[in-house]
């Protein structure tokens, strides 16, 4: 594969772009229930039964019909559920 190639495809990754600028906008910018479930490999309606339930990610209100997810608090809620085995409470994981 010559670099070429190789660039075009990191270029096409979902990692975040490499200047702080950038990476600031791609981590706190605002992803509806779609994208926020394709970020954490859950359904939208997944989500929406976490957020009735309680104990979902954080979310952001913006009329009382629409809400948004930060990539940023996507990711804090998948990090707190890293768990080194099944017995695992999640307490001393890391």
């Amino acid at each position: 594969m010559d670099t070429t190639t190789s660039a075009a495809l990191i270029a096409d990754s979902d990692s975040p772009p490499i200047s702080p600028d950038a990476a600031a906008d791609y981590w706190y910018s605002l992803l509806d229930e779609k994208e926020a479930g394709a970020f954490l490999g859950l359904t939208a309606r997944t989500l929406q039964k976490m957020r009735q339930r309680g104990g979902g990610c954080k979310f952001i209100r913006i009329s009382s019909r629409c809400l948004r997810y930060r990539r940023i608090d996507l990711r804090e809620y998948a990090e707190a559920r890293i768990h080194c085995s099944t017995s695992d409470t999640g307490e001393a994981a890391v």
